[in-house]
C-alpha cells in the first residue's frame, strides 16, 4: 500500500513553499514593526519618567526651601483685612 502523501504533485510543493515563504516575509516584517513599536514606547517612557523626576524635585524644592521663606511674609488674606 502506497503512502498518498508521498505522492504529492511537484507542483503542489513549490506553491506551499512559496506560500510559507510569504508567511515568513510577512511575520519578519511585523517583527521589525513590534520592535520598532517598543523601541518608541520605550523612549516614552524614559522621557515621562525624566518629566516625573523633574517634576518631584520642583516640589521638593518648593516645599523644603521656599516655603520656609514664604511663611515670614503675610498671606494675602492678611494683607486685605489691613
Amino acid at each position: 500500500m502506497l503512502n498518498s502523501d508521498a505522492l504529492v504533485c511537484p507542483s503542489r510543493l513549490v506553491g506551499e513553499v512559496g506560500e510559507i515563504t510569504e508567511s515568513i516575509e510577512s511575520l519578519q516584517r511585523k517583527f521589525e514593526e513590534a520592535k520598532q513599536s517598543l523601541s518608541n514606547m520605550e523612549d516614552t517612557q524614559m522621557m515621562l519618567e525624566k518629566e516625573v523626576a523633574n517634576k518631584a524635585h520642583s516640589l521638593f524644592t518648593d516645599r523644603e526651601k521656599c516655603m520656609s521663606h514664604r511663611m515670614c511674609y503675610p498671606t494675602l488674606i492678611r494683607l486685605t483685612k489691613y
